[in-house]
């Protein structure tokens, strides 16, 4: 679990999305909104980039089991 892409792209995506949430909370409230809409924006990304590896790592498993 912890050598998988899609493990360490999840870690990234939460502390960046934690920093991001936090910092405009804390820090400068008046772009709260500015920094909620691009975690909006930036999530869909994340999720993409995991269900591409996903998928990428299902396909070559099943790949390697046909040649066995």
């Amino acid at each position: 679990m912890f050598g998988s892409y899609e493990f360490w792209v999840m870690v990234i995506d939460v502390v960046v999305s934690l920093v991001l949430y936090f910092t405009g909370k804390y820090l400068a409230p008046e772009i709260f909104e500015d920094v909620k809409f691009l975690i909006a924006t930036i999530q869909p990304l994340v999720l993409a980039i995991v269900a591409w590896l996903t998928g990428k790592t299902i396909v070559s498993r099943i790949t390697e089991a046909l040649k066995r």
